[in-house]
């Protein structure tokens, strides 16, 4: 018979081994390639850092014992945080589902007025024109008002059947959709941020077509960011989706609570390394550069999205030798792609 455990999920970074007090600024975060969760600390004039596979290993600790089931706490929370210590609080999206960061007053107001769009279009039988934004402003400016909204809630509680009441509990529900959907949209300004990473790309693409060094360090970058823009869209369209199902999403608040907070987590772990080099391309004037100064960010962007997006069948290693396998030549390495050799 399988063993069912119970307990309650710690609170706090702690361990029983001796192990992990040995070093008192140990700390717990992501190797260099975002991948291997590791425990960091220093050794006398080395930095060392242990992939936590090693430490199990090393210390034979079993799968459910208290410091195997921390180590694997620490890998989900180090999705929501860089660093943590022993005797940091394990973030809230891995013990309750709460969001361990507030969006600001403007997402809120913002999603107030998607939910009440979607909710009026609904209401019309209309479909609300979300990618395109004139028309969409003059749907907005053309139908959406208090008196439009409260209309629809009615048409709703009427549909489900609720008795006098039923705005008031379609308005409390409205404003938990609004809550949860106010952390979407403050991630749909980060996903922002990453697209205009790509249209600076773009952008030095013309600025610099003719310029060959510096179009072989954009070109390998702009091709490879295109991944991470899809993806956020995919995201975004599948929350848009979602907040066009009006009948559904005031039905079944629970599924519609899950959907968003799983999609915020989702979003929130994608963007978390994107973070420092957005800021740093904002600060990229496109129209003043020149080669020397471009040329270290382009290669410090493929870097990061080599490391991330890299399709594992874009790329060929062939190793070869000049002359005759005997002559005591060294092999060289070549990358090849799409049948060309870089």
């Amino acid at each position: 018979m399988s063993q069912i455990l119970t307990f309650r999920p710690p609170e706090v970074v702690a361990f029983e081994h001796g192990f992990f007090a040995s070093f008192p600024d140990a700390y717990f975060r992501l190797s260099e390639n975002g991948n291997t969760p590791v425990v960091a600390f220093e050794m006398g004039d080395q930095k060392v850092t242990l992939p936590f596979s090693g430490i199990k290993r090393e210390f034979k600790l079993p799968e459910f014992c208290a410091d195997a089931v921390m180590l694997n706490i620490i890998v989900q929370a180090l999705n929501f945080v860089n660093i943590l210590r022993i005797g940091d609080p394990i973030p809230p999206e891995v013990l309750t589902g709460e969001a361990s960061w507030d969006p600001g007053p403007n997402h809120l107001a913002a999603a107030e007025r998607r939910l009440s769009t979607e909710l009026v279009g609904w209401s019309l039988g209309q479909e609300v024109p979300r990618g395109d934004p004139v028309r969409l402003r003059q749907f907005v400016a053309q139908n959406v008002n208090e008196t439009a909204v409260n209309e629809a809630l009615g048409q709703l509680s009427g549909l489900f059947g609720f008795g006098a009441d039923g705005v008031g509990r379609l308005t409390v529900t409205m404003n938990d959709i609004s809550d949860e959907l106010a952390y979407i949209m403050a991630l749909r300004e980060r996903c922002q941020s990453v697209s205009s990473v790509g249209q600076k790309l773009k952008h030095l693409g013309r600025e610099f077509t003719h310029h060959a060094s510096v179009m072989a360090d954009l070109q390998p970058a702009l091709r490879l960011i295109k991944a991470p823009i899809q993806e956020f869209g995919e995201k975004l369209s599948g929350v848009d989706n979602k907040m066009s199902e009006i009948v559904t999403l005031f039905g079944d608040f629970e599924s519609t609570q899950g959907l968003l907070r799983s999609s915020r987590d989702d979003l929130h772990c994608r963007l978390e390394p994107w973070d420092g080099i957005a800021n740093d391309w904002e600060r990229v004037n496109v129209t003043a550069l020149d080669p020397f100064s471009i040329t270290p960010k382009l290669r410090d962007l493929y870097r990061f999205l080599a490391s991330r997006f890299m399709p594992t069948d874009e790329w060929a290693l062939v190793l070869s030798r000049d002359g005759d396998e005997d002559d005591g030549q060294v092999p060289v390495v070549t990358w090849f792609e799409n049948g060309q050799s870089v």
